[in-house]
């Protein structure tokens, strides 16, 4: 290094420093410590005490990303000790940013969010908007830790506009892959997905592998949570490969020797046998060098088999998984086959029986009640096969969807109207309200149709004689929301929890003596969001429901 053979030890710490940092962008922690430890030691040899605030502070960043919390927090408070006492603001904000992050890494999220507070208030201050940004996001990351999702994503939100204004790509990779968490949190994993997608593009873009391996991880978690347990294997496999390349276990040995390293030189200055130490030390170094290679091949060895352990486990899971899933719905379906169409063929042959016993007694009346009655039980029973064979369909995957511009007002009346005998029947009263006149939705037409179907149904069957189901239809966010509202029992939370899952009936009845499948619901969450839509419901027992569904606006 030409600042060591001229003898200049302020440049050459300064260089090694800066040295050091490039190591730590591009992951190689190892050469990052080694360089910043050196950097270190002549800056304290100098007393040159704003350097080692600084070095410290950069130090303890790095043993943060290795997971050494301790050591980390050992280094930041002396960072903030000495920036406090030199009155250095830029210093001490840039400390209490990391030690906000290593009490997140510990669980104390409290204390992590006092201290990156405090952080924003100097970076604020000191007009230091890289340094704003990056805390913004920490504090959404100790939100997001306690479950306040909404607060984190608006912490993530300012920070990712600022890094765009500033064009700090390695703040805008971080705060992008946090959102993709908040969104995974929230169980919205096509946003999630998104965010990930382009926190991925850009961590490859700028080559940076700290960032690149925690957004593999987090791909690795959404698509487990989907249940897409292979492409979450592939992405578990990927973030293995780039978590070798940033830290193998030989990796973890040479930084603890380092650290060994600096503790010895400083306890054994004042005794003249720093040499003597340096050299052992180096000596161990480099015998931890020539294992490396050893140490990397068993290692991969252990890592492939862990892989291949991983993937037969997921296999396995999955299939049982699916089996019990499969077993389920068979019972479920026996169960339906043998008592509900049992049900129905029994009524219809006793209504047969009674024409043929009494042909000659019967009024014509009294015929055409037995007729009309058996013409009720055939469409429960056509509605029943219909639901069934519905429901296998979506399960496959085989349906396909033909969007066209269509304007709901008149889908949504169609139903109403069709259901005009059952409403007058119970004496309930649909109200309809619509005002703006451009609400078209870009949907398969009779699809829609047997959302709305299910829905305005459902509000009937479970609607108490002599009460009002209002309907409504309007825009929002670029999105058309249609809404039904009954008066009926309303849901227990059990059953909000199980509102979706294929042949589940609701602890309510319906009122009139209809009848229910537990398949129409499952149904319409299937055709709703095989439209780019979505189906929502709010309701508390004994005070009605509201269901919504939105879709696509043209």
């Amino acid at each position: 290094m030409i600042h060591e053979d001229l003898g200049n030890k302020s440049s050459m710490a300064s260089c090694l420093g800066n040295i050091g940092n490039i190591y730590q962008t591009v992951g190689q922690y190892d050469e990052a410590l080694s360089h910043s430890l050196r950097a270190m030691a002549i800056q304290e040899e100098l007393g040159d005490e704003f350097g080692v605030a600084v070095t410290a502070n950069n130090i303890g960043g790095m043993f943060i990303r290795i997971g050494h919390l301790e050591t980390a927090l050992k280094y930041l408070e002396q960072s903030i000790e000495i920036s406090r006492r030199l009155g250095k603001k830029f210093g001490m904000s840039k400390a209490l940013r990391n030690i906000g992050q290593v009490y997140e890494q510990k669980g104390d999220y409290h204390t992590a969010i006092e201290y990156q507070a405090e952080a924003i208030i100097y970076t604020k201050e000191l007009g230091d908007q890289q340094g704003y940004a990056v805390a913004l996001s920490n504090m959404g990351v100790a939100y997001q830790k306690i479950d306040d999702c909404s607060t984190a994503l608006s912490y993530h939100v300012t920070a990712l506009k600022l890094a765009l204004q500033i064009g700090a790509k390695q703040i805008q990779v971080e705060v992008l892959k946090n959102i993709g968490d908040c969104y995974l949190a929230l169980n919205n994993h096509p946003k999630c997905l998104e965010y990930l997608e382009k926190a991925l593009e850009l961590a490859e873009k700028i080559e940076s592998l700290d960032m690149l391996v925690e957004v593999q991880f987090s791909f690795s978690k959404v698509y487990e949570a989907m249940g897409d347990y292979r492409a979450s294997l592939r992405w578990y496999v990927d973030w293995s490969k780039t978590r070798d390349k940033i830290l193998g276990a030989d990796k973890q040995k040479l930084v603890a020797v380092m650290e060994t390293r600096l503790s010895i030189e400083k306890a054994i200055k004042e005794k003249e046998i720093f040499r003597l130490r340096n050299v052992e030390l180096t000596q161990a170094l480099d015998e931890l060098e020539e294992k490396r290679h050893s140490l990397a091949a068993a290692y991969h060895e252990i890592e492939l088999q862990q892989v291949q352990s991983i993937k037969v486990n997921v296999d396995l899971e999955v299939a049982n998984r699916n089996l019990v899933e499969l077993n389920k719905e068979k019972n479920e379906l026996l169960g339906i086959v043998a008592h509900d169409l049992k049900n129905f063929i029994t009524s219809m042959v006793i209504s047969g029986e009674s024409i043929r016993r009494y042909f000659d007694k019967l009024s014509r009346e009294e015929m055409f009640r037995i007729g009309e009655r058996i013409e009720i039980v055939a469409q429960q029973m056509m509605g029943l096969i219909r639901g069934l064979l519905d429901a296998n369909v979506l399960e496959s995957g085989r349906i396909s969807f033909e969007p066209e511009k269509v304007f709901l007002p008149n889908i949504v009346q169609s139903v109403i109207d069709a259901y005009c005998i059952q409403t007058n029947k119970k004496n309930i009263k649909i109200e309809f309200d619509y005002k703006e006149t451009n609400l078209f939705a870009f949907v398969d037409k009779e699809r829609i149709l047997q959302v709305f179907d299910n829905l305005i149904s459902n509000a009937i069957k479970y609607s108490s004689s002599d009460s009002i189901v209002h309907v409504s239809i309007f825009e929002t966010c670029g999105m058309i929301r249609c809404e039904v509202c009954d008066q009926g029992p309303g849901l227990s939370i059990e059953d909000q929890q199980n509102l979706y899952k294929r042949f589940h009936r609701l602890s309510a009845k319906p009122t009139g003596g209809e009848h229910s499948t537990g398949l129409g619901l499952a149904n319409a969450k299937k055709l709703i969001e095989g439209m780019n839509g979505t189906i929502h419901c709010e309701s508390i027992l004994g005070q009605g429901a509201t269901f919504s569904i939105e879709c696509p606006q043209i």
